[in-house]
Formats: structure tokens, sequence, C-alpha cells
């Protein structure tokens, strides 16, 4: 490339590493472009960091290097919950990180984190979920869609159904389901077991006679397909979203969501085929269809595509039995572990039975102290840790911390249901904190918020609360429940929820209820 030499002329200065990039060039015509489109690249990734980095460096944190940012701190991604703690320590409760390329603002501020929450126009969710959850539950599912409007429409579609009123009127199914199964479960197979598995099948039940009016217990194979292909495709998309892997077919991850995603569909068409055929034959015979009013039916009833209500479908069945699963699980390991509170909280639901043998859908909210332990459970595991924002223009937080656009926003919950500066002894679990401050399923003066905040708060929040409640009082009533001291706890790293990696194992003891009644 005698060429290039002269055309940019024997009087110019080059450095001495310019000269070597120019004979390499003329050795190599070939891989010229090649090489000038790396630079290029080279050069413009290295220019957006250091903006980006100006942008933002009023806001305290770790240093970030190019192209890795923070992550020459392995703790960042081995131990995330414990770095962002440590951090919090020394940075203070809102700080920059980098995952790479760019910076993610961590806020642990509790009226930081409310005001996020609720000013969802400006901090809408982001890539997180239109790149990575999408690929699962599609970009309609009340979770996944990003568009304000889409989201309030669809959730006024489905309010009805998880409202209180209609939510208590599940409640001698949910204590039927409960009975059922932890008679498959428990009472044939009382020793140390996983009791992850009887929440699961419980709350695959209850969301699917909630959703579609479907008895998920007569068909155990296709129960245990959908729980352990959402346990599957739970860790794979989380496993995704925190190494932001590229989203290829051939991406061993994305096919084991696409099999979850394939497996919920086809239960839901044949389902919708089933219903869609009596429709026509009540019409063509003039009888009245007793077509039950569930969720299925106001989706199809409504103007979503097909597609569409697969969405929805996958969005409840899958992530809705998911998180409610691990709270009751979670939620019994912390009874096994603290017996006075266990026995507590068992000596509540007999006063509020007084003699009977099932509580109804009035009784639940005299278990007052029971509802507590639910609350303290939240805290202790917050089943989702964390969520990602985006902020989609300048915004001056709390009056006086400046967001740029376009940056990403992490609130770890979990760190901030852990805050000593906001609960006293927060390692200890005490569900009496509850009961003393009257706190409420979210506290933004306490930053606790684990059904989210705000308009893109859970939609489910009263069911979960309500479906716990059920179980866990009734297996109170059957079972006493103690530690496994040869069982350790493992918390999954990778998962969208908070998971056990190797279940939840406690002793499961078969308790007289006459003589409890007695005692």
């Amino acid at each position: 490339m005698d060429k290039l030499n002269s055309s940019l002329g024997d009087d110019v200065f080059f450095s001495y590493g310019a000269k070597l990039v120019i004979d390499y060039v003329n050795n190599k015509g070939w891989m010229a472009p090649l090489l000038i489109l790396c630079l290029v690249m080279f050069s413009y990734h290295l220019l957006d960091f250091i903006w980006t980095f100006m942008k933002i460096r009023h806001i305290p944190g770790p240093i970030p290097l190019p192209f890795i940012g923070t992550l020459y701190d392995t703790k960042f991604m081995t131990e995330n919950t414990r770095y962002i703690v440590r951090m919090r320590k020394e940075a203070g409760s809102i700080f920059a990180v980098w995952p790479g390329m760019k910076p993610s603002i961590v806020v642990t501020e509790p009226q930081a984190v409310r005001q996020i929450l609720t000013r969802d126009k400006i901090f809408r969710k982001g890539e997180e979920y239109e790149t990575y959850f999408s690929l699962w539950f599609g970009k309609r599912g009340l979770v996944t869609t990003t568009s304000r409007d889409i989201h309030r429409k669809d959730k006024s579609l489905l309010i009805k159904f998880f409202m209180k009123k209609t939510v208590d009127t599940l409640v001698p199914k949910m204590i039927m389901d409960a009975d059922n199964i932890s008679d498959m479960f428990l009472s044939k197979n009382c020793g140390s077991i996983d009791i992850t598995k009887f929440w699961h099948q419980y709350a695959l039940n209850v969301f699917g006679h909630h959703a579609c009016s479907y008895d998920f217990s007569k068909d155990m194979v296709l129960g245990d397909e959908i729980i352990n292909h959402v346990k599957n495709a739970s860790i794979a998309c989380g496993t995704l979203m925190i190494f932001k892997l590229p989203v290829f077919n051939f991406n061993p991850y994305i096919d084991v969501m696409n099999r979850a995603r394939r497996c919920i569909d086809e239960f839901c068409r044949k389902e919708i085929e089933k219903r869609l055929e009596k429709r026509r034959l009540c019409e063509q015979d003039k009888i009245i269809n007793d077509e039950p009013d569930d969720i299925l039916k106001a989706l199809m009833d409504s103007t979503l595509s097909r597609s569409e209500i697969y969405e929805h479908m996958n969005t409840l069945l899958a992530a809705g039995h998911d998180t409610s699963a691990s709270f009751g699980g979670f939620t019994t390991y912390l009874l096994a572990k603290h017996p006075v509170i266990q026995e507590k909280a068992r000596n509540e639901v007999l006063s509020v039975l007084n003699g009977r043998e099932q509580l109804t859908a009035d009784d639940i909210p005299k278990l007052e102290y029971l509802y507590c332990v639910l609350k303290e459970s939240f805290r202790i595991y917050t089943i989702i840790p964390g969520l990602p924002r985006l902020c989609t223009e300048d915004f001056m937080l709390m009056g006086k911390i400046f967001i740029p656009k376009n940056t990403t926003i992490y609130l770890p919950l979990t760190v901030s249901h852990r805050d000593g500066d906001t609960w006293e002894n927060p390692r200890e679990f005490r569900p009496e904190r509850f009961y003393d401050s009257k706190i409420g399923e979210s506290c933004a003066k306490k930053g606790y918020f684990p059904f989210s905040y705000g308009p893109r708060s859970c939609i489910g929040s009263t069911l979960a609360m309500t479906e716990a409640a059920a179980a866990i009082s009734l297996l109170l009533t059957k079972f006493s429940f103690t530690q496994d001291d040869t069982f350790k706890l493992k918390i999954g790293l990778f998962g969208i929820t908070l998971y056990p990696k190797e279940g939840l194992r406690v002793h499961v003891k078969p308790l007289n209820i006459k003589q409890t009644n007695e005692v």
C-alpha cells in the first residue's frame, strides 16, 4: 500500500505506533479494512465509556476500568448481595457499579426506591425485560410489558380476579388442595422431606384453578413437567440476564426457555380449543354455556390475539406459581428453625378454629400473628431479590442526585429488607416486629417492598398472602416441622427468583389433632 504513504505526504509527522500500523497495513493489504474497523470500534467504545463515566462521576462507587467495568472484583458476580452490602457501607445508600461498559446505579435509600417505583413513566422496565424475560413470557404479559398504557389496560382487564372479594371465594378450594396434596407429599413420607415439592404442586394447583379452572392434582405428570420447566427456565433466564449473554437460537439457555414456553403454550392451546368447541356446540344446540368465569375466559373474550393470551397465561402459571411456591417453602423452613414461633402460630390457628376442622375466608384476616410470620419471611427471604429499571429522561432523584437519561437503575430489595439502619437485628427472624409496628404489605418508610410498589406492583399480592396463610394454617394443624441438622441451605445464584439450590429439607411429623386441641 505505497499509495497510502504517498497520499499522506512525506512532510506529515507520524508517531512510532502509527508507523507500525501503516507498515502492517502495507504488508497485509486485505486486512486493512478489518484493522481500521476494529480501531474505530475500540475508539468508539472507549470514548463512550469515558463520556458515560463523566456524566455519573458525582455518584460514588468503585472506579471502573474500560470494557470490564468493576468486574475485576469477582465477588460482584459470585457474591452479589454481599458485594452490594459492602459497597453500601463504603459508598452510601446510592452508588454506581459497572457490570461491563455501562453503569448501574444501585439504590437502597427507601424514599428514593419509593420515588423510582412510583414514577413509572420516567423509570420504566428496561432491556432486561425486553431482551431476556420476553423470550419466556412474551412482550404482553404483566411482568414483561414495558408500555405503561398496555400494562394499565391489561391490568384493568385482570384486576377483578385478584381483589380480596374474589380471592376469598378461593379459600375453601385452597384448604382442600393443601389437605389433599399434603397427604400425597407429607403424610406418607414423614421424616426429612424437601418441603418445596409440596409447595410447588400446591401453588400450581391454586393458579390452575384460578387462571383456567384446571386441577393439576389430577394430572401430576403434566404438573411436574410444568414445574420442572419453570425451574429450569428461571435459572436460564437469570443466567442470560446477569451475564448479558447473546440471545442467538443456538444458545442452550434459549432452548431451555423455549421448551418451557412451548409446554405451557400447548397446555393453553388445548384448554382454549376445548372452550371454543363447547361454545360452538352450546350456540348450535341453543343451550346455556356453563363456562367458568375465570381469567382464561376474560382473556378469550377480550381483543387479545391468541399469542397474547398465551403470554398472559405463561406469566400467571409460571411466574405466579413459582414465586408463591418459593415464598411458602422458605416460610415453612423458617418455622422449622424456630419452634417457639411455630407453636405460637399454631396456637393462633387453633384458637381461631375454636374446635372446627377448617378455616373459612372470614377466619383468614383473624390470623394476625401468622400474617406477621409471612411478612417477616418475605423480609428475610425476598423472593424477587432485586428490580431493574431504566431512567428514560434526565432526572434529579430526591431533588439532589442527577440521574442521566438511559441509565440503568437497580433496586436490591434483599439488601433494603436487611438494612441494619432500618431494621433492628435484621438477620433475626422476629415476626413481632410487624405486629408491633402494624406494617402492611409494603412500607415506604422502612423500605419494605416485597411485592414491589406503585403502578407496577404485583397484581397477585393478596392472592399470594391468602394462599400461603390458608396452606400454612392447614399444615400447622396436621404436622410439626423441625430443623434437619444435616441440611445446609444453599441459595441459587442465577435464578429470576430466590430459590434454594438443593431444596428445603425439614423434618415432618404428624400431629394428633385431638391432643393438640386439648393442649
